[in-house]
């Protein structure tokens, strides 16, 4: 089924109701049987939208006074017109299924697709923060089993030691942010967060030093941290204040 013109315009407005605009996506006449339309999300072609138009059987029950009187509750099967959209990714599930009543309602399911694209990309990105955090838990237990004598507080040579560690790390960061260009408010941060850390030293015993240091150092990096360099950078200048 060929639809018209004023119908692929109003798909085209809603691919722009949200974060997106209409070149992001192709707009296909599909050949799958029943198929009227499929929308696909240029950037990640497995995201698409679906909409068919097709027959499905439903069991209806007949309640005629006729059977009501027999007291059989007769059931029988009864083709139906029905509207579908496939979309992935869905609400839930990476591709879900749903009947509405007609083609104008399935179009407006469109704006809930490019949503659910916003938010799985998203989410994304979220899962790869999570798998950083979750590769720099070795930290805290290097913390513990690395560390000797813990409860004492760093000698002036140790504390000499870290805090020239310390400027080397600020150093990387500086070229870190001006070769993936941070803004201005995460330069400030790092300033911040390395001088503290220098300033905890004469403070804090050494296992709650580092514990603490290696914190913030390590939320300060995964602020900065945007590509593969970058993972090796902090994973490297980290390890190196335990050395």
């Amino acid at each position: 089924m060929k639809l018209k013109n004023s119908v692929i315009n109003r798909i085209k407005t809603e691919l722009e109701s949200g974060d997106f605009c209409k070149e992001d996506f192709e707009i296909l006449e599909s050949e799958q049987k029943d198929s009227i339309i499929k929308i696909i999300f240029k950037p990640k072609k497995e995201y698409y939208f679906e909409i068919f138009e097709t027959t499905i059987k439903r069991k209806r029950v007949d309640r005629s006074p006729l059977a009501n009187l027999s007291g059989l509750n007769h059931e029988y099967e009864e083709e139906e017109n029905a509207t579908l959209t496939i979309e992935s990714p869905g609400n839930y599930k990476v591709v879900e299924s749903n009947q509405v009543s007609n083609l104008d309602a399935a179009i407006n399911r469109i704006e809930s697709w490019t949503t659910n694209i916003r938010e799985e990309i998203t989410q994304t990105s979220l899962n790869k923060k999570m798998e950083i955090e979750e590769d720099l838990s070795w930290f805290q237990e290097r913390v513990d089993k690395d560390i000797e004598n813990p409860e004492d507080n760093f000698t002036e040579e140790e504390a000499h030691r870290i805090h020239d560690k310390l400027e080397t790390l600020r150093k990387r960061i500086e070229e870190l942010e001006t070769k993936i260009g941070c803004d201005e408010s995460i330069k400030i941060a790092a300033e911040e967060t390395i001088q503290k850390t220098k300033d905890d030293l004469k403070i804090y015993p050494k296992g709650i030093w580092y514990k603490t240091a290696g914190n913030k150092l390590l939320n300060l990096m995964k602020s900065i941290v945007k590509t593969q360099e970058g993972r090796q950078v902090l994973a490297e200048t980290v390890k190196n204040l335990l050395k």
